[in-house]
């Protein structure tokens, strides 16, 4: 679809005109919600699509930038909900389990939230005028994403170690996403050997953040509901591109032909797939790391002849995968024909759980 976006200016962000009236004329649309990141949440642009007959929007807001008492409350670890139950609860009393209507869940499945209304009185560039804009704040936390944020920092920081052993490539740098801001000059009275170290105040104060994601929305008769399910897939698929990129290897490409970097994509994204459905069948109690380690390492030896042993060690994701696709290669001995069926049903159009077929096959 084609934008006419900006970051400050009044000028139409989602869609342009002659789009927008496709749009409409098309699909029957009868109203426009803008979801954007940080880089539009600008003044002008809310003011726009708020004004507009048929439009709303719901932009991320970060919370470095709200003001002291709203960054307060933001990170506050009291009053706490779970969408569509009435219970409080308290971030620092969180564990591996949360009571939500008499039932235990995993905590790292749910998504806590807290929000009010704030207003904003500006004068606007576009309309001359001083503006009033009510909007509704909702911040939502996440033990898997906090957890994901604190793999991603300490990446950064093994990073800026091994560039402290060479202070020739260490420059100042505001970009979060660059392991050098984690590095500060270090206290020294020789300017001619300038020594650094790591910055641990700013370590520190980066992590008062994680797990936190908030956005604001002119929103009023949503339900609360989708609006954080939405803040919840929009990290996802950031951390989905991080994962192509680091632990299966997307980039770089050694290839050039268009096919071949067609295929390459391709087979990174379909073990992304399958990475995510296993995620899922896990119940998302493991890393990315640990899973895939776990893969990789499943191998198996021949004993004699058609006879073959596992190759691997026994852990606890190795019995629940075991348990869940009905493979149980673990703890025992298992005959070439077995394997072969085993392939074969695995290779069918229509994949059917098999049970573990304890005929021919020894315990170990």
């Amino acid at each position: 679809m084609p934008t006419c976006a900006s970051k400050e200016t009044g000028t139409n962000p989602f869609p342009c005109g002659n789009s927008k009236k496709t749009l409409e004329k098309d699909f029957g649309f009868s109203r426009f919600i803008v979801c954007a990141d940080a880089a539009l949440n600008g003044f002008e642009n809310k003011i726009y699509n708020d004004r507009k007959a048929n439009g709303a929007y719901i932009v991320t807001q970060p919370i470095k930038k709200l003001s002291g008492k709203l960054q307060e409350w933001a990170l506050d670890p009291q009053g706490w909900q779970i969408p569509g139950y009435p219970e409080i609860y308290n971030l620092n009393s969180l564990e591996k389990t949360v009571k939500i209507a008499d039932k235990e869940v995993p905590t790292k499945t749910v998504t806590f939230y807290k929000d009010r209304w704030i207003k904003t009185n500006k004068k606007s560039q576009e309309t001359g005028k001083r503006e009033v804009l009510e909007e509704h704040l909702i911040v939502s936390f996440n033990t898997k994403y906090r957890d994901y944020q604190r793999r991603i920092r300490e990446k950064k920081i093994e990073c800026a170690e091994a560039l402290l052993k060479d202070p020739g490539k260490i420059a100042k740098t505001t970009d979060q996403r660059n392991p050098r801001y984690f590095i500060k000059p270090a206290d020294s009275e020789d300017d001619k050997n300038q020594k650094y170290e790591l910055n641990i105040r700013r370590i520190t104060e980066d992590m008062r953040y994680d797990g936190f994601y908030a956005v604001t929305t002119d929103l009023e008769d949503e339900d609360i509901r989708l609006i954080i399910k939405s803040n919840h897939q929009r990290w996802e698929i950031e951390e989905s591109f991080r994962i192509m990129k680091s632990e299966l290897e997307t980039r770089p490409i050694y290839v050039s032909r268009r096919e071949a970097i067609e295929g390459h994509l391709l087979t990174c994204f379909l073990a992304l797939m399958v990475y995510r459905i296993i995620e899922q069948y896990l119940k998302e109690k493991y890393t990315i790391g640990q899973i895939i380690d776990t893969l990789r390492t499943l191998n198996i030896e021949q004993v004699q002849g058609a006879i073959y042993k596992p190759g691997f060690a026994r852990t606890e994701i190795t019995d629940q995968l075991s348990e869940i696709f009905g493979y149980q290669f673990a703890y025992r001995v298992m005959e070439e024909k077995e394997l072969n069926k085993i392939v074969k049903n695995a290779k069918a159009k229509n994949v059917a759980k098999m049970k573990n077929n304890k005929k021919g096959a020894e315990t170990l």
